[in-house]
């Protein structure tokens, strides 16, 4: 009887044992590829970014393609990444491919657009060997692709290993003591190996900082947290770290990363550092406001300059009272925000949210409004504001407007196009706007010069040939083509010089625009040889009574009066301020060519208007 009951108490354990090794084997198993599919999702973001690029098909958005999947292979361990086109066919592929994934599984993935992975077993016995497969899809602007993604087994088979070895070990002893110590020691261990993989998977192992994974939730439980009763959010960005991989190499920009990581010691103890991409980092600041952040961040800044003398990072900040009254993403957006403001205006900026709160209010329907004019669903309208010759009284040209659908909730194409530039989509955003332009073009009688904005964003991107023939389809040469760029642009970067120095060589005319918004204008007259300066209408407006903007308008009429170009004043709105723009004329200097722009000389509209018009207005006598 006594050997039966052991018998018996010797087999519930054997059964109990197996049963609960393959329940917590496929648990474990199940979790692990739930988890890397769920990250491997927000990784193909990056992939989605380059393949609306206008120019996804050149050789160096394909080599960028390639070094985007690598990075993807690498971060996450990978034996090989696959991206599948539309039809199925492989587009781009890195690492060493020993598996083909299942054609059928990668048209479902296509057709649902959800994610899947499974478990592919090769071989048997000692020689088996075991992959997970991820599937995971990717937008793009020709159909949905999907990325294959095969994972080694290594972290699940440890486990496992340790698993059933403890529990082999429990299953040869049947007392009653050994059976619950073995599953205590199971237990244990497999906690010491989770908790091993989880501060590998929490640390980034190039700077050994906190990593992306544990990043969001620390942000929630800071804003959750009663004390201390606010926290500043601080994103930083290393300005052109693209251009200093590429010139010297990905080994020193490692460098550069484990520097940047290094002066984050020069914060506070309790501030905490996180790098959440490539050269992309993030610090939560406990109990300080913005302006308080950026003071300690400055320690960070000063230690990291004397490292690098020649790189330069950007920051953007942003605070938030604790207790639930900002979402975590709200407060991401907010700090994203002054870090594009930053970029924007340069190197070496820290902008504060604060300062540029009221001219920032990024909400789901305005991304969503955007998103539409970037697939085509909603197209921009187009109308043309005359510029006239103010000597002659005739009409010089139009400047192509463009305008959103009227339920569009955004404030003009100006906030649609930085919004798109937050994307990442700038470029193709203003390729769509100048194809409306110029369809509209090529659909009515055109008279004089066509003024084309164009934003900064695109001189990058250019084909300065493509821009020729779609010029010309409309019915127009190059030579009737003024190209405008805002004065606030980065006109000092050499590429983007090349491709206005390509335009001008293609016949283009070019333009400066908004001179005396800002403080770029005048140098940027010195790196380009422009044939047109427009005065912002902040400058035409305070002419007369301020004397920078009397400064800026004697200077952009000396460089025409010089240059044989012409000087057109923005925004001009009263017969007063017509009169002030004539008033500063300088009679030592021979007379440049003046136009004029604004609601007092012409409204935009639908039609250009024809060249023989004369204008009304009052005109004073320039000499």
């Amino acid at each position: 009887m006594l050997l039966r009951w052991a018998a018996a108490i010797g087999a519930a354990v054997l059964l109990v044992g197996v049963v609960e090794f393959l329940a917590v084997s496929r648990i474990v198993e199940q979790r692990v590829l739930a988890q890397t599919t769920a990250e491997l999702s927000r990784s193909v973001r990056g992939v989605e970014e380059l393949l609306r690029r206008p120019d996804a098909q050149s050789g160096t958005a394909q080599a960028d393609l390639l070094d985007r999947l690598d990075d993807v292979r690498r971060l996450r361990g990978a034996r090989h990444v696959t991206l599948h086109g539309p039809g199925g066919a492989v587009i781009a592929s890195v690492g060493r491919v020993d598996h083909a994934p299942d054609a059928a599984a990668i048209r479902e993935v296509r057709r649902s657009g959800r994610a899947t992975a499974r478990v592919d077993r090769d071989g048997r016995g000692a020689d088996e060997r075991i992959v997970h497969e991820h599937l995971v899809p990717v937008r793009a602007p020709g159909g949905p692709m999907v990325l294959a993604v095969d994972m080694p087994s290594d972290l699940v088979q440890t486990l496992l290993a340790d698993l059933r070895r403890l529990h082999g070990a429990g299953l040869l002893v049947v007392a009653g003591v050994a059976v619950p110590l073995s599953f205590a020691l199971g237990g244990w261990w497999l906690l010491r190996d989770q908790r091993r993989d989880q501060r590998s998977a929490d640390t980034d192992a190039l700077t050994g900082l906190l990593g992306r994974r544990p990043f969001a939730p620390a942000l929630r439980a800071a804003l959750a947290a009663p004390e201390p009763d606010q926290w500043a959010l601080a994103l930083i960005d290393l300005d052109d770290f693209k251009y200093i991989n590429d010139r010297l190499g990905h080994r020193h920009g490692d460098r550069v990363l484990r520097e940047l990581a290094d002066s984050f010691q020069h914060l506070r103890e309790t501030d905490l550092a996180f790098r959440i991409g490539g050269d992309e980092f993030a610090v939560l600041l406990p109990g300080v406001d913005e302006q308080q952040a950026a003071s300690v961040l400055e320690r960070a800044r000063a230690a990291f300059t004397v490292a690098q003398l020649d790189v330069t990072m950007s920051i953007g900040v942003a605070s938030a009272p604790t207790g639930g009254a900002v979402d975590p993403d709200e407060l991401w957006e907010r700090a994203d925000a002054a870090l594009y403001e930053a970029k924007r205006r340069g190197r070496r900026q820290t902008v504060l949210f604060a300062s540029i709160a009221e001219g920032v209010a990024v909400t789901a329907d305005k991304l969503a409004a955007t998103q539409d004019l970037l697939t085509g669903d909603h197209g921009f309208g187009v109308v043309f504001q005359p510029i006239w010759d103010l000597a002659q009284g005739r009409v010089l040209g139009h400047e192509a407007l463009l305008r959103l659908p009227v339920d569009a909730p955004l404030d003009g194409p100006s906030e649609a196009l930085r919004l798109a530039d937050r994307l990442g989509c700038a470029p193709l955003l203003d390729a769509l706007g100048r194809e409306a332009v110029l369809q509209r073009v090529a659909d009515c009688a055109w008279y004089g010069l066509l003024f084309l904005n164009m934003h900064p964003a695109s001189l990058r991107t250019l084909r300065v040939a493509d821009l020729v023939a779609d010029v010309e389809a409309a019915g127009l040469q190059a030579s009737e083509v003024v190209v405008e760029v805002t004065e606030q642009a980065d006109l000092d970067r050499a590429e983007d010089i090349r491709a206005l120095k390509s335009l001008r060589e293609a016949g283009f005319l070019l333009a400066l625009d908004d001179l005396g918004a800002g403080n770029a204008g005048l140098r940027a007259l010195g790196n380009i040889d422009f044939d047109v300066v427009k005065l912002d209408r902040a400058v035409v407006g305070r002419s007369g009574i301020d004397p920078a903007a009397d400064a800026t308008l004697a200077a952009a009429r000396m460089f025409a009066a010089r240059t044989g170009g012409w000087v057109i004043a923005e925004g001009i709105e009263t017969a007063g301020d017509l009169r002030s723009f004539h008033a500063t004329h300088d009679p030592n200097l021979v007379s440049p060519r003046l136009g004029g722009q604004g609601y007092f000389l012409g409204r935009p509209a639908a039609v250009p208007r024809s060249i023989l018009t004369r204008l009304e207005a009052s005109l004073p006598n320039p000499g």
